[in-house]
Protein backbone atom coordinates (compact mmCIF):
# COMPACT_ATOMS: atom_id res chain seq x y z
CA UNK A 1 0.00 0.00 0.00
CA UNK A 2 1.12 3.32 -1.19
CA UNK A 3 0.45 5.10 2.31
CA UNK A 4 2.75 2.38 4.16
CA UNK A 5 5.45 2.84 2.18
CA UNK A 6 5.49 6.43 2.14
CA UNK A 7 5.32 6.72 5.86
CA UNK A 8 8.21 3.91 6.27
CA UNK A 9 10.70 5.83 4.65
CA UNK A 10 12.12 9.01 6.21
CA UNK A 11 10.02 11.47 4.28
CA UNK A 12 10.26 15.06 5.29
CA UNK A 13 6.54 15.90 3.97
CA UNK A 14 3.70 13.83 2.93
CA UNK A 15 0.20 14.81 0.76
CA UNK A 16 -2.38 12.92 0.94
CA UNK A 17 -5.68 12.84 -0.94
CA UNK A 18 -9.03 11.68 1.62
CA UNK A 19 -6.69 8.90 2.68
CA UNK A 20 -9.83 7.26 4.70
CA UNK A 21 -11.61 6.43 1.61
CA UNK A 22 -12.78 2.63 1.60
CA UNK A 23 -11.08 1.91 4.84
CA UNK A 24 -12.61 -0.18 7.32
CA UNK A 25 -11.73 0.93 11.48
CA UNK A 26 -9.14 -1.23 11.74
CA UNK A 27 -6.79 -0.12 9.47
CA UNK A 28 -8.48 4.13 10.22
CA UNK A 29 -6.85 3.49 13.92
CA UNK A 30 -4.21 1.74 12.66
CA UNK A 31 -3.40 4.72 9.95
CA UNK A 32 -3.68 7.78 13.14
CA UNK A 33 -1.15 5.96 15.37
CA UNK A 34 1.51 5.43 12.43
CA UNK A 35 0.91 9.36 11.59
CA UNK A 36 0.85 10.16 15.01
CA UNK A 37 4.43 8.50 15.65
CA UNK A 38 6.29 9.76 12.25
CA UNK A 39 8.39 12.64 12.33
CA UNK A 40 7.23 14.54 9.28
CA UNK A 41 5.19 16.93 8.11
CA UNK A 42 1.56 15.73 6.71
CA UNK A 43 -0.61 17.33 4.30
CA UNK A 44 -3.91 16.18 3.79
CA UNK A 45 -7.02 16.61 2.68
CA UNK A 46 -10.11 14.60 4.75
CA UNK A 47 -13.66 15.33 5.04
CA UNK A 48 -13.72 13.25 8.22
CA UNK A 49 -13.89 15.96 11.30
CA UNK A 50 -12.47 13.32 13.60
CA UNK A 51 -9.61 12.25 11.37
CA UNK A 52 -8.60 15.97 11.16
CA UNK A 53 -7.69 16.91 14.94
CA UNK A 54 -5.46 14.18 15.20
Amino acid sequence: MDIARALSQNMNLVFLDEPLNYMDIYFREQLEVALLECNTTLVFVEHDERFRRI
